[in-house]
């Protein structure tokens, strides 16, 4: 009794010393590493961790019971990997590098065209290698036709990543891969998902087995002999020596059934081989008599056996076992027709060959912003007049959401990483350029509360038997209750100084932006701003001059039309 009674009290102590090693061993996880070295002052540091166990035997009682992640013969590289400092640290570095990769894409994404944009998110930034990495080959499929949509869509609409991406929620394009395509590749298929397709040599590699005999259902269909039209009869299926006659023959046509499907399986194998068919297989230590009767392979063997003019049989260096070859027989010369004049008694009509149009409605597209790129006052040669007017659209679109004593110094911070190239005169005169136009006492409005900065839209507008369509990118908009007012900026390098000298393919554009917006905001008064950016200047065009300019826009077929 006392002995039984020392053992549960030894027990009861080890366990204790395994639950207070293992809240300690816990407890290190939230400390330095350091701190899981041995504690002087701790009894169990000095004994070994309860009722006088050596040190040793204790520790592989902590490693069985799964606490040795943190002991003393964990490496010192895992315990340096595992501290929180350098998992915090790691953690932080891969974020850092997803929000930089972020960043990057959305600054290109203000001035770059879809092509270009996935072109190089894709290419320079690595986007297809890891996605075929991933996906396997077949992704490069998929974006190759998303490229060629991409660009397509460029040729045929005003290039803008809201429109591309909207086209591409609208078409919910399906790319399918065409499986019958040659590649140096080895395809590994089941029977059922080859169904339709053809390949020039097929190999059938495991068919002397039959396949394993499927669990029969407990409650078989019956069909009454008498009535062959009645529904039949669900029979619980008893044992074999306790069924009745009727229950044994359904059971006999249910594996006649499953027998049946396993031979049509078969003619969907054979029939996918376009040039050569390769039935094999491999014996089993239970098959001393060869293929199990009633598999594909003793199908096949049996019916090519029957053919004996056109089978051969031979043996090669890596088989014992003689190969059975039927060849294709040799068909016979075909005769060939000879030429014959046939006469055409029917004409085609004169409409065949005639291009289709829609009887009800033509559709034409408009483009506004359809200006001769060779006009000098376009251009800035000296400064990169492209480059320029890309920097200017992004300081009018962001500085106005910032605070009037933010916005100069916002403005060089984002010239400075958007435009390295540029001297420290021209980055904060642009930035000047910007402020001065915002500060603008006509601009008031239009950079006020509750407007937009670049909003796309696409009008229909129908005029007489067609219908045209514009696609329009507004620089800033501002829509009230009763007035709709859009501003474009244009910053060439002389601004005119009376709106007399304003070029007409400006006042043009407005006009088409004007009727886009009318249609799209019925029932508001539309008040067009041309703002140029050098001075600055605003213009405010009157309507009478809009409504003339867009009348003598929708007889320009050659030059505003496509």
């Amino acid at each position: 009794m006392d002995s039984r009674r020392t053992y549960r009290g030894r027990s009861r102590q080890w366990r204790q010393a395994a639950r207070r090693n293992a809240r300690r061993h816990h407890r290190a996880g939230a400390k330095p590493w350091s701190a899981v070295r041995r504690d002087p002052a701790r009894p169990e540091a000095r004994r070994g961790a309860g009722c006088g166990r050596r040190p040793a035997e204790t520790h592989r009682k902590y490693r069985s019971d799964g606490y040795a992640g943190a002991g003393r013969r964990a490496s010192a590289r895992a315990r340096r990997s595992l501290a929180p400092d350098n998992l915090a640290s790691a953690t932080t570095n891969r974020y850092a590098e997803a929000a930089g990769i972020l960043s990057r894409w959305r600054e290109a994404a203000l001035h770059l065209r879809p092509f270009d944009f996935y072109s190089r998110v894709l290419g320079r930034d690595g986007g297809r290698k890891k996605m075929i990495a991933r996906l396997g080959p077949e992704a490069a499929d998929a974006l190759d036709e998303f490229l060629g949509a991409a660009l397509s869509y460029e040729s045929a609409e005003t290039p803008s990543l809201h429109g591309f991406l909207s086209l591409l929620r609208r078409a919910e394009t399906e790319v399918k891969r065409d499986l019958e395509a040659e590649g140096a590749a080895v395809r590994v298929m089941t029977v059922h998902g080859v169904k339709g397709l053809e390949a020039p040599v097929v190999i059938l590699a495991d068919t002397t087995t039959l396949p394993p005999q499927q669990k029969e259902p407990r409650i078989v269909p019956v069909w009454p002999a008498a009535a062959q039209d009645a529904p039949p009869s669900l029979i619980w299926a008893a044992r074999k020596d306790e069924s009745s006659d009727a229950l044994l023959a359904a059971r006999e046509d249910a594996r006649e059934l499953r027998r049946q499907e396993y031979r049509r399986l078969l003619y969907v194998a054979l029939t996918r081989a376009a040039d050569v068919l390769v039935v094999c297989g491999a014996l089993n230590k239970n098959q001393k008599n060869g293929a199990d009767e009633g598999s594909w392979y003793d199908l096949v063997d049996k019916a090519l056996s029957a053919d004996s003019a056109h089978v051969t049989k031979h043996t090669v260096g890596y088989s014992k076992e003689e190969i059975t070859r039927w060849r294709t027989p040799a068909f016979p010369p075909l005769a060939m027709a000879r030429d014959q004049k046939i006469e055409h008694k029917a004409h085609a009509p004169d409409w065949l060959g005639q291009r289709w149009t829609n009887a009800e409605t033509l559709r034409v597209k408009l483009r506004p912003s359809f200006a001769p790129r060779e006009i000098a006052h376009e251009a800035r040669a000296k400064e990169g007049g492209k480059t320029r007017g890309i920097l200017l659209h992004r300081l009018l679109q962001s500085l106005p959401e910032l605070a009037v004593t933010a916005r100069e110094a916002a403005a060089l911070r984002y010239l400075s990483k958007a435009a390295p190239d540029l001297s420290d005169a021209a980055r904060a005169k642009l930035a000047q350029e910007a402020l001065a136009v915002i500060a603008h006492p006509d601009c008031a409005e239009i950079f006020g509360p509750g407007s937009r900065a670049e909003p796309e839209l696409i009008a229909h507008i129908r005029d007489g038997a067609r219908e045209i369509e514009i696609p329009a990118r507004i620089d800033r908009l501002l829509v009230t209750e009763r007035d709709v007012i859009f501003a474009d900026f244009k910053s060439d390098a002389s601004p005119p100084a009376s709106f007399a000298k304003i070029p007409e393919h400006y006042i043009s554009q407005l006009a088409a932006y004007r009727a886009a917006l009318a249609q799209a905001l019925p029932r508001r008064k539309v008040r067009a701003l041309l703002i140029f950016t050098a001075a600055p200047r605003v213009f405010e065009i009157p309507e009478e001059t809009l409504e003339s300019a867009w009348q003598r826009l929708k007889t320009q077929d050659s030059l505003a039309f496509q």
